[in-house]
């Protein structure tokens, strides 16, 4: 709430926080507990690639692909199941009309199916020459593997896309966790593939445990909803009333994501041509911040469908005190996480990846990029807050506004920085474009709404940065960081495990000292579930 509205409301806001952050952070703890052990099963993935190719060319070829195939599943997540179809369906949700969305949603996946089938063979029919234009720097036989893996892993674009549909109406209806295990099943296909035929196939095992992980993907996304589609989803006619409404919600996102993934391509582009490893590295460096971003994804999840149906009902109350609920409780989770993260970071990349062809020199890579990306875990939150709240409001253009400004700011960072810090550069890049993006959507959202969350960010994170700041002080102060890289797995695995509890504990202690009020809120909640 802005600052007037807080003196004269204090006592309605303080209960209805209380009770709305309650009501968020219940299903948002059991659905990150559920993605803790999603993200368990993709670090497994991780491991098992980083132990056979570590950050040889294969590596690199495989995460480039891999890449490529992902700008299609952004698509389908961000531009259909986020942008479109939760606020589409919510809006019939809410008036009890749900019946009359599906036809649109069936009329959507035919079309959809139809374009990715054509992409596909496009694709496929100038597979070499998109190699040369977007990995120009690979060397010869680096990029003939890269073409023989793009055949392996495209089609599962198709896949991937109609997986956006069955996402979206999940989390239309609130149902989070279906995704989150389908992800569990995508990733053991992978490992699955890689170890039983990796001896035969190399590289080209985890490729294909990739195609047949994105079917399984939606194959388990259908069957959750198989009891409503069979009587729904009815292809009566192509063209249905509220598609064209359907495609103006998901049109700009789809621009937006095309632009976003700009920086991703040149990204790329760049490392190409640097420290052989250093796709890999971004690939590796990622996963580590996704050890505490999970909490921030499960939290955006949660709070968009909610965002959704209050701009739905047009409550403008409803939806701010919503967001500014969901920030708060998220910079609370992610502050410290990134502290820990940053504290900790060549622990963890020894832990989890060290080993077999994941050498010391991958090591050094892969941390040297990490420092860079940690602030990205809680600006990488705000800013994906701040864009589904224009995507709630059904305001998807200035999403359009944002992303631009940020890929300027980032591609320009990019080729400037690579050429005094290497590799790190790329990742000292994309902070900066984060920062630039979390700036002009708090303008966007204030004009738009009159919302200003700039002042909101910048006092809470300041009250969390300090019991972060105290608990790393006293766990360094305590000497639990001091075991070398010279010890065992075992005694090293320990020393993770007690300075993780030792910083928990002390991160709890500040913060009631300086009465942050969501540890009293979330430990409330896990005593007394709903």
């Amino acid at each position: 709430m802005r600052q007037m509205e807080e003196v004269l409301n204090s006592a309605r806001v303080a209960s209805s926080y209380e009770e709305g952050v309650q009501g968020i952070g219940t299903t948002t703890i059991v659905l990150t507990l559920v993605s803790i052990v999603g993200l368990g099963f993709g670090f497994l993935k991780e491991v098992v690639i980083a132990n056979y190719f570590g950050t040889q060319a294969a590596a690199d070829s495989f995460y480039a692909v891999t890449y490529y195939v992902q700008i299609f599943n952004q698509l389908a997540f961000t531009g259909l199941a986020s942008a479109a179809i939760v606020p589409f369906l919510s809006q019939y949700i809410s008036t009890h009309r749900d019946e009359v969305g599906w036809s649109c949603l069936a009329a959507l996946g035919f079309w959809v199916t139809l374009s990715m089938l054509l992409v596909t063979g496009l694709v496929f029919l100038f597979m070499p020459r998109l190699v040369d234009w977007l990995l120009p720097k690979f060397s010869p036989a680096q990029k003939a593997m890269t073409i023989k893996l793009g055949y392996v892993m495209f089609p599962a674009v198709v896949f991937v896309s109609l997986s956006g549909i069955t996402l979206g109406i999940l989390y239309s209806y609130q149902k989070f966790y279906t995704a989150r295990l389908a992800q569990i099943a995508f990733n053991s296909a992978i490992m699955i593939a890689t170890f039983g035929l990796v001896s035969k196939f190399g590289m080209y095992s985890a490729a294909l445990g990739f195609l047949l992980g994105s079917i399984v993907y939606l194959g388990i996304q259908i069957f959750s909803l198989h009891k409503n589609i069979a009587y729904r989803l009815h292809l009566d006619n192509l063209f249905p009333k509220g598609l064209k409404y359907l495609l103006r919600l998901s049109i700009p996102v789809f621009v937006t994501v095309l632009l976003a993934n700009i920086i991703g391509i040149v990204e790329r582009y760049i490392a190409s041509g640097l420290t052989r490893g250093g796709i890999s590295a971004l690939n590796y460096s990622f996963r580590i911040c996704g050890l505490v971003s999970m909490f921030g994804i499960s939290l955006s999840t949660v709070v968009y469908p909610k965002m959704s149906l209050s701009a739905a009902k047009d409550d403008n109350k409803e939806l701010e005190r919503i967001l500014t609920e969901g920030l708060r409780l998220g910079l609370f989770l992610l502050i410290p996480g990134a502290f820990f993260i940053l504290f900790y970071r060549s622990l963890l990349i020894s832990l989890l990846f060290e080993r077999g062809a994941f050498d010391s020199t991958s090591l050094k890579l892969t941390s040297d990029v990490l420092q860079w990306y940690v602030p990205v875990i809680v600006l990488g939150f705000v800013n994906g807050l701040l864009l589904r709240v224009l995507y709630a409001i059904h305001k998807p253009f200035y999403t359009i506004i944002v992303t631009s400004a940020t890929v300027g700011v980032t591609v320009a960072a990019d080729f400037l920085l690579t050429h005094f810090f290497d590799y790190e550069g790329i990742a000292m890049g994309y902070a900066l474009g984060t920062i630039c993006s979390v700036v002009v959507g708090c303008a966007i959202l204030k004009r738009v709404k009159g919302i200003f969350l700039g002042k909101l960010i910048a006092k809470y994170a300041g009250r969390v940065l300090l019991p972060s700041a105290g608990a790393l002080v006293s766990i360094w102060s305590m000497g639990t960081f001091l075991i070398g890289p010279n010890y065992p797995n075992g005694g090293r695995v320990g020393e993770l495990a007690i300075g993780l509890l030792f910083y928990v504990v002390a991160f709890i202690a500040f913060s009631k000292i300086a009465r942050i009020r969501e540890v009293d809120l979330i430990f409330s909640r896990l005593r007394t579930p709903r």
